[in-house]
C-alpha cells in the first residue's frame, strides 16, 4: 500500500528555476537521418500545438515554475508563425 503522506511525482516541490525544452515536431520533410518525431504532414496543427504548450506551460507556473533557459528544437522550429514562437517564449520567460 503506498505510503498517503508522500506526494506524487508529478506533484513533487519544483526547482526554483528550471531550463525548458520546446519540441516543434513539424517539418517541411523527414530527413533520413532524423529519428525524431516529427510531422510532415500537420501544419494544419500549428496553432493547436501551440495552444497545448501554452497550456503545459501555465499549469506549470501555477505549481510555482520558473524558467531561466529554453532550448528549442524538433522537427523544424522555424516552421512555425513566429509570432506563435514568439508567444512560447513569451510565456516562458512571465512563468
Amino acid at each position: 500500500m503506498p505510503n498517503s503522506s508522500t506526494k506524487p511525482p508529478s506533484l513533487a516541490p519544483l526547482p526554483a528555476s528550471l531550463g525548458a525544452y520546446v519540441h516543434i515536431p513539424f517539418c517541411a520533410h523527414r530527413c533520413d537521418y532524423c529519428s525524431f518525431s516529427v510531422f510532415t504532414d500537420r501544419h494544419h496543427l500549428h496553432q493547436a500545438y501551440v495552444d497545448a504548450l501554452l497550456t503545459e506551460i501555465h499549469a506549470a507556473s501555477q505549481r510555482g515554475a520558473t524558467f531561466d533557459t529554453v532550448f528549442v528544437g524538433g522537427g523544424t522550429p522555424s516552421m512555425l508563425d513566429p509570432m506563435l514562437l514568439a508567444s512560447v517564449v513569451r510565456a516562458l520567460r512571465f512563468a
